[in-house]
């Protein structure tokens, strides 16, 4: 197989998160006033994010084969999980690979060094929903592409639902986004920390469906799954894309 890995350049407005954004993160309610200072503070932490970041990603398209031998990895994925479901199902795959660049978190390490915590914690927090916004993106530009009404594209990771973390090395076998400024540790984390990456699967709604009753499911504190799942089914309803 032909392995063609495709780079893309996504403009940083279009990861950037708004104040409001950052609100949510620190469980502020929406109908909630923060004072002037607060405010100041995370519009500062915006904007520097916005200067300080070079969002970069890989994607490559790869087939169901291909695909199976690298979600298998080094074998230590648990077991059952939903992927191998979802592979069976789906259409199509693409691996991915991104980052926010090294500058965000060396800026974030330099202010909380200098005592200015809420700012180091603001601008850590803007840079982490960057990353969730850079597979947001990927996801969005590939499902535009699509032809099939009734696909639906959604992201998965290693470290998550099942997937070792450790599966990271057969992916950035194929993808080499060392050329990009991504590297992995001997614990198979990504450098810099503001990395993602995984599989885009394309595949019908009901594909991506299933519920939080693994034995993993239990560790977890999130259960972002769930949304996932439900902003994909008021996609469909709606008739995106």
């Amino acid at each position: 197989m032909n392995l063609l890995p495709t780079t893309v350049k996504p403009d940083i407005e279009d990861l950037t998160p708004s104040v409001r954004h950052l609100l949510a993160v620190f469980d502020v309610p929406r109908e909630r006033t923060v004072s002037a200072t607060i405010e100041g503070i995370l519009e500062t932490a915006v904007e520097r994010f916005a200067e300080l970041a070079d969002p970069i990603a890989i994607t490559c398209n790869v087939d169901r084969d291909l695909f199976t031998e690298i979600y298998a990895g080094e074998g230590k994925n648990d077991e059952p999980a939903p992927l191998p479901g979802i592979i069976a199902n789906a259409n199509a795959f693409y691996l991915f690979t991104g980052t926010l660049g090294s500058k965000p978190e060396e800026e974030t390490a330099k202010i909380m060094a200098s005592g200015e915590y809420l700012m180091a914690t603001a601008l850590d927090a803007c840079a982490s929903l960057a990353a969730d916004y850079l597979v947001d993106y990927l996801q969005r530009t590939l499902e535009q592409e699509l032809d099939d009404p009734h696909s639906r594209v959604l992201g998965y990771s290693p470290g998550y639902c099942g997937w070792h973390v450790s599966g990271q090395r057969a992916l950035f076998k194929v993808l080499k986004p060392e050329g990009i400024g991504i590297t992995l540790n001997d614990s198979a984390m990504m450098t810099p920390r503001k990395s993602v990456s995984g599989v885009l699967v394309e595949a019908p709604l009901e594909a991506h469906l299933f519920l939080p009753e693994f034995s993993f499911c239990r560790e977890c504190t999130t259960h972002s799954c769930v949304s996932r799942q439900q902003i994909l089914k008021l996609s469909s309803s709606r008739g995106a894309p």
